[in-house]
């Protein structure tokens, strides 16, 4: 996947763990082509509390899927490698969603979770600053 489209992805999933009182679907509008750009807004809250699901309460290298009756759109989080990065907790964790059409998106990301336990993107970049090694993405 072009960087382009990663970084795109990247603040698409930042905006799902957000809780924003604009919908998703029309801050994003813009991402045409992307699976992100088929969602509802009752897509983004089932996205919203399986990513807090897996980011909270669940191992390492177990998947949770998601699914929407309502659209037909689904998709899978799980996070890869859990470390530390500035003191806080943090997980590099692998989405994929596909929708109804047909579009199929996967991307992987490191997130930190802030003081009031909400998760934050953290680039590639600024961890390696500080001296952090995110961890390898699975073959």
């Amino acid at each position: 996947m072009p960087r382009s489209d990663r970084t795109l992805l990247r603040c698409a999933l930042l905006l799902a763990l957000a809780v924003a009182a604009v919908p998703a679907h029309a801050v994003w509008q813009w991402m045409r082509g992307a699976a992100l750009t088929d969602f509802r807004e009752s897509d983004w809250t089932i996205l919203r509390e399986t990513a807090r699901e897996v980011l909270n309460n669940r191992p390492d290298h177990e998947q949770v899927n998601w699914t929407n009756p309502e659209t037909g759109n689904r998709g899978s989080i799980i996070a890869l490698a859990t470390f530390t990065h500035e003191g806080r907790k943090c997980r590099r964790a692998a989405m994929r969603n596909i929708t109804h059409r047909g579009r199929d998106d996967r991307a992987v990301y490191s997130l930190c979770q802030q003081q009031d336990g909400d998760w934050i993107f953290v680039s590639e970049s600024a961890l390696l600053a500080e001296g952090t090694t995110p961890p390898p993405d699975p073959q």
